[in-house]
């Protein structure tokens, strides 16, 4: 990385409009990339494409799009297309709003149909693989998706609803390992607010998934490896989720506390073993599920069992109604032990840990805290921060994070804590100076990243000079020390 840049922009029409970003730089060949947007009377191309050549005169580059077409007024195509040379080329080269650690990359395309009632789409998927330590035979080649919503209008003078979904994908790899799955929900919701105040909304579903699997290299269950068989579960869920919100006005301040209460049952041991579990591998308990039916991503996974999830909520407002402090604490009850649910949760003695987030935001300052807390010692399972604030000449950022093991059925996921520290100042009207360091405070850990930048711009034109140091290393890129000198006329559209 590091280099002179100097952008262009054509404006092409009125609709559309074009950037160029040459980079040249003693470290690398000649790097350009464009950046293309065109917008039309029903549809939509974003297109970002960028080329160089390696150290070993092997043509590099990407391509990244994304488009839309409405058909009708109801009827809509989108889609896009991802893709890359080599998997450290975003790692090795500046292509800007890329994240350089993105782990695969997608493309799809969609055809989906919005109703007064309704809304119906079919996807398909494909990813390209960048990291090293995963199988490309076990990323599928394509995932076609089908999904179907309804939901009636109140049928019921008390506001009775009820909604079906059908949801469907095929999952397929080169290792000859496929699932296809088919499911079908139909639910029934009745919200109803009390003359006190209390809120009270009562659902119940039921779910049936039906499977055709292709267990290819893998053993799932009691099924032999090279098994084909089909398989399925039914899985009936309610839940009642009650609340009290409180508020209580000051001279300059509204207070608002709201106590929640929501039980969910449903039978236990639904999670069959020959099923594939392909989209639920992925669990995250804290604030932001605290209250949910079901924590597990995707469908081949469920959470089952009777349990009981309580907090509060509690927001403070100043006197035009903007939020300054929110906050959310609580806790999960389960009636039976679960052994995968007790490592994923931190269940002991039926109870969950705690989780909470607490959110400050006044004048310049901005600050959050989201935490999970173990329920014997208050020991941290999980915690981020992050400050922001400050005014010229002087902004100041900081962001943490800490994360304590756990594993999904055979993925494990170690230990991780880092540290992120900004500092920005506009020393004048026309310079400015920012830098960063992203420090691993795992046992093993180090410095990851840091980088200074300073930046001086007049009517027409502006400088930027950005130095930074890479301490990671993958494959082909050994990361190491770049420095970038930009060159912005504002005349011809930069910033």
């Amino acid at each position: 990385k590091g280099g002179l840049t100097t952008p262009f922009f054509w404006n092409v029409a009125p609709n559309q409009n074009l950037i160029l970003r040459p980079t040249f730089s003693a470290m690398h060949a000649p790097l350009v990339v464009g950046d293309y947007m065109g917008r039309f009377a029903q549809w939509f191309v974003n297109l970002q494409a960028s080329g160089t050549r390696d150290a070993d005169g092997v043509n590099q580059g990407h391509v990244r799009s994304t488009f839309g077409y409405d058909m009708t007024d109801r009827w809509r195509l989108t889609g896009q297309v991802f893709r890359v040379k080599e998997d450290t080329y975003f790692r090795r080269y500046d292509i800007p709003r890329i994240n350089e650690n993105l782990p695969f990359l997608t493309t799809a395309a969609a055809a989906e149909r919005f109703g007064d009632q309704n809304y119906f789409s079919l996807a398909g998927y494909n990813f390209q693989n960048l990291r090293f330590d995963v199988d490309n035979d076990t990323i599928p080649d394509v995932i076609p998706v089908m999904s179907y919503q309804y939901m009636t209008k109140p049928l019921t003078s008390f506001g009775l609803t009820a909604w079906t979904q059908v949801h469907g994908s095929s999952f397929m790899t080169d290792q000859d390992l496929e699932s296809h799955r088919l499911s079908l929900v139909q639910g029934v919701r009745v919200p109803y607010v009390h003359g006190s105040g209390v809120v009270v909304d009562t659902s119940a579903f039921i779910r049936a998934d039906g499977y055709r699997v292709d267990s290819g290299p893998y053993q799932f269950g009691r099924r032999a490896p090279d098994a084909s068989y089909m398989t399925g579960r039914v899985f009936p869920v309610g839940s009642v989720e009650a609340s009290y919100p409180l508020m209580k006005a000051g001279a300059d301040t509204r207070q608002v506390f709201e106590p929640v209460v929501m039980v969910v049952a449903s039978p236990t041991n639904m999670n069959r073993r020959d099923i594939p579990n392909i989209d639920s591998l992925n669990f995250n308990f804290d604030d932001t599920n605290l209250f949910s039916v079901n924590r597990f991503s995707g469908y081949d996974q469920v959470e089952t069992g009777t349990r009981a999830n309580y907090g509060a909520r509690w927001s403070l407002y100043d006197r035009d109604n903007k939020r300054i402090v929110s906050a959310l604490f609580g806790q999960s009850y389960r009636l039976e032990e679960s052994d995968e649910l007790t490592r994923l949760m931190g269940y002991d003695d039926h109870f969950s840990d705690y989780v909470g987030q607490l959110q400050v935001s006044h004048q310049n300052i901005f600050a959050g805290y989201r935490f999970r807390l173990s329920p014997d010692d208050l020991s941290a399972r999980k915690n981020e921060l992050f400050i922001n604030g400050g005014s010229d000449p002087l902004r100041l950022g900081l962001g943490y994070t800490m994360v304590k093991a756990y594993q999904i059925q055979n993925n494990a996921y170690p230990d991780r804590e880092e540290i992120y520290l900004t500092l920005g100042s506009q020393l004048t009207r026309r310079f400015s100076v920012k830098g960063f360091y992203r420090y691993d405070l795992s046992d093993d850990g180090g410095p990851i990243a840091a980088g200074v930048a300073g930046r001086y711009e007049n009517e027409c034109t502006a400088l930027i000079l950005d130095a930074r140091k890479a301490f990671t290393s993958d494959r082909d890129y050994r990361g190491g020390f770049s420095i970038k000198f930009q060159f912005v006329l504002k005349t011809l559209g930069g910033t």
